[in-house]
């Protein structure tokens, strides 16, 4: 599940960062929930700010040299989710 040379505290301060970005994805998605019905351009512009949350995850990761393999698996599916649901919120726009 983990592989990395950096220590367990260092690790811990990375995952403790992506938790709270992974927070701030959901904080994104109930706003892009909310504003739908009234304002689908900042629905819209919520969903994709929400990438910019896990692209902080995973640049935490690379400059603190640690790699979890399943944390990389879900930010890579996030970003699939986000984009597919940018696309289909394009078409009610």
């Amino acid at each position: 599940m983990t592989s990395s040379s950096s220590s367990g505290s260092t690790r811990r301060a990375v995952l403790k960062q992506c938790v709270a970005s992974y927070k701030a994805v959901i904080g994104s998605f109930k706003s892009a929930r909310t504003e739908l019905s009234e304002d689908a351009m900042s629905a819209n512009y919520d969903v994709m700010v929400a990438v910019d949350y896990i692209d902080s995850c995973e640049s935490e990761m690379s400059l603190k040299n640690v790699q979890v393999l399943s944390m990389a698996e879900r930010n890579n599916q996030y970003i699939i989710c986000i984009v597919s649901i940018f696309l289909i919120s394009a078409l009610y726009i």
